[in-house]
C-alpha cells in the first residue's frame, strides 16, 4: 500500500456524525442543523474550505 504523510496547518474542526442509512431522515436533519450552524456562526463565506 502506498501512502503520503502531509502536515496540515492548524485549523478548526467542525464534526457532526450520523449513524444509520445514508438517506435516513436523521441524516437530512443533521445536514439541516449543520447548515443552520454555519449560518448562525457567519461562516458561509468559508464553505469552500470545509470537508463535508
Amino acid at each position: 500500500m502506498n501512502y503520503t504523510v502531509e502536515n496540515l496547518k492548524d485549523s478548526h474542526i467542525i464534526y457532526m456524525r450520523n449513524t444509520g442509512p445514508y438517506r435516513d431522515s436523521n441524516n437530512f436533519k443533521m445536514m439541516s442543523d449543520f447548515k443552520s450552524w454555519i449560518t448562525n456562526n457567519n461562516l458561509q463565506k468559508d464553505l469552500a474550505t470545509y470537508g463535508i
